[in-house]
């Protein structure tokens, strides 16, 4: 609230102002009222002409004068502390020296050596896997052919016997 009415200041955009003549009558607010702008532009738009608010600015705001009233409830706006530390700047990283060790071929050599045994070994134990459960699949494939065959040969003694 200013001597000539009120100023309506957007949060996000301080550099904004909306000037409003207005008779404001009471006690002048101890606080900010802070709206939600979508509800105070509704507001406007549906022509409420009068606004009471509590000075205190914790209570719902009431505006009316449009069709019947129009009840809002104003957000808190805590101030936001100012950071009293002061900035150190950022120590240089040390650098850690680093000593390669010469590397010998044989230990090198040696070391691939033995990678390849446990790549083999690992090959070798999937393809003992894949095996069992190729020797499981044609097991279970001869069986079904016994069955079938003897399916067939049923079917034909019972034709047999029934003359068909």
């Amino acid at each position: 609230m200013v001597p000539s009415g009120i100023e309506v200041i957007p949060a996000d955009f301080p550099e904004m102002i909306l000037k409003l003549n207005a008779e404001v009558s009471g006690t002048r607010p101890r606080e900010v009222l802070a709206l939600n702008k979508f509800i105070l532009s509704r507001m406007l738009q549906q022509g409420y002409s009068t606004f009471r608010a509590n000075s205190e600015g914790g209570l719902p705001a009431v505006a009316t004068g449009g069709n019947g009233s129009f009840l809002a409830m104003p957000v808190r706006i805590f101030p936001q502390p100012k950071p009293n530390k002061e900035v150190k700047p950022m120590e240089p990283v040390k650098e850690i020296e680093t000593k390669e060790e010469p590397i010998n071929p044989l230990d090198e050599l040696n070391h691939g050596i033995d990678e390849l045994r446990g790549k083999l070994k690992l090959l070798f134990d999937e393809s003992a896997v894949l095996t069992r459960k190729l020797k499981e699949v044609v097991l279970e494939q001869k069986q079904k052919e016994r069955e079938f065959v003897q399916t067939r040969r049923a079917i034909e003694r019972i034709r047999a016997a029934s003359g068909f």
